[in-house]
């Protein structure tokens, strides 16, 4: 059973995250269309640029999602007791 859920919740977190990605990339080229048709230089510059800031933060919000939620669930639960639980960092060695 907790299989099935793992699968089902993997196939939810994959299609939103593809959703958010197409309508990042549409609303990118929406956005560059319309800067195509500024013709003051200053102006498309400046438009240019908050274009290429929000294309990356919207891109790389997508990953952040997408990597996010597969840490959330494909993790292992780990039970109260366990020391490895704890935020201290761990020796290595």
């Amino acid at each position: 059973m907790a299989a099935l859920k793992s699968v089902f919740t993997s196939a939810i977190a994959g299609i939103l995250v593809a959703g958010v990605t197409v309508f990042a990339v549409i609303a990118l080229v929406a956005a560059s269309v319309r800067i195509s048709q500024i013709t003051a230089p200053a102006w498309r510059t400046a438009a240019i640029s908050i274009e290429l800031v929000a294309g990356v933060f919207w891109l790389l919000s997508t990953v952040y999602v997408a990597t996010h939620l597969a840490v959330l669930i494909f993790a292992k639960p780990q039970e109260a007791g366990d020391p490895s639980s704890q935020d201290s960092p761990r020796p290595v060695g």
